[in-house]
């Protein structure tokens, strides 16, 4: 559970970096690649705060409002808050995530949830928003990284290394930018999805979906059947998720900044895609979000206590 679902969390993230891999070792996006990758799966102390916003638009809301038939498609579905602290084979996983109601409210759902490590075994201990005053108890395999690997996952980033090899000299020029503050390097990428050839596309699409599977435990080709419209679900992040055939990048706009000591410290910027669902329909979303990587080697994660959240065990 707690991989499954850290993964959609970093999603937007690990696609991000899929813009940025090089195709030289000594390519500033070589490096960025690389400590990236880095970030995600081999290191084992440290704290990502984040948050990200997600819009959706669709050509055709006003014309189904005027028929009656469906309202408030576009415009902010989604905010997401993430605080994620690796100490070791500890861990805490805090999300929160806002979903706007039509009355101006927002709807707060979310989890925390706690790994530690104990002889040779992780026990996880869940907190969901939906249960509030109560925790799940859990075990888990022992992980010492952001991510766990698999055979699927390492085939996915390797993949993206490949073919960003072959598409960074084909970039025009301008669509990366290096600057230097002090010690530190930031890379500007900006590019649009005309810039990409059909290939890398395609593995963009492979990737967002790869995603959405091991979020939702899927397992199988969701697309070959339950075939329906993006209006017959109950929640716009579910749609998109279950039903998108093919994602299309339409623009990206993404700051990086490396310390000194080549760790990816800060991810910023915004990235549009088109969803083409299931039924033929596009829906245009847009993804703003802000990460920063802290406490590198210093990073705690405080042994699980009931009463520090004031919970106790559901029955």
């Amino acid at each position: 559970m707690r991989t499954a679902k850290r993964i959609l969390s970093l999603s937007v993230f690990l696609l991000c970096l899929c813009f940025a891999a090089a195709a030289l070792a000594e390519s500033p996006l070589a490096e960025l690649w690389d400590s990236g990758i880095a970030l995600l799966f081999d290191t084992d102390n440290v704290t990502v705060d984040g948050e990200a916003s997600f819009d959706l638009e669709w050509d055709r809301t006003a014309e189904l409002e005027e028929e009656g038939i469906i309202f408030g498609m576009n415009g902010r579905f989604k905010t997401a808050k993430l605080h994620y602290v690796q100490d070791g084979y500890n861990s805490y996983y805090g999300l929160k995530l806002l979903t706007p109601r039509k009355d101006g409210t927002e709807r707060e759902t979310g989890w925390i949830i706690i790994g530690q490590a104990k002889g040779e075994s992780t026990f996880v201990y869940v907190m969901e928003a939906l249960s509030p005053g109560k925790y799940r108890l859990g075990t888990d395999g022992l992980n010492s990284s952001l991510l766990h690997r698999s055979p699927q996952l390492d085939a996915l980033t390797a993949l993206g290394g490949q073919l960003t090899r072959m598409l960074e000299p084909t970039l025009p020029a301008g669509t990366v930018t290096v600057t230097r503050e002090n010690d530190a390097k930031k890379v500007h990428i900006s590019l649009t999805g005309d810039q990409l050839p059909d290939v890398a596309q395609s593995a963009l699409s492979m990737g967002a979906a790869y995603l959405a599977d091991r979020w939702f435990n899927t397992g199988h080709d969701r697309y070959s059947f339950n075939l329906t419209s993006f209006s017959s679900y109950v929640a716009p992040a579910t749609a998109l998720a279950e039903g998108t055939v093919r994602w299309e990048l339409k623009q990206a706009d993404v700051d990086f900044t490396v310390d000194g000591q080549g760790r990816l410290v800060k991810v910023n910027g915004s990235v549009w895609a088109d969803s083409v669902f299931c039924d033929g329909e596009i829906f245009h979303v847009r993804a703003q979000f802000d990460l920063n990587v802290t406490d590198w080697g210093k990073s705690h994660v405080e042994p699980f206590d009931p009463k520090t959240y004031h919970v106790e065990l559901a029955r």
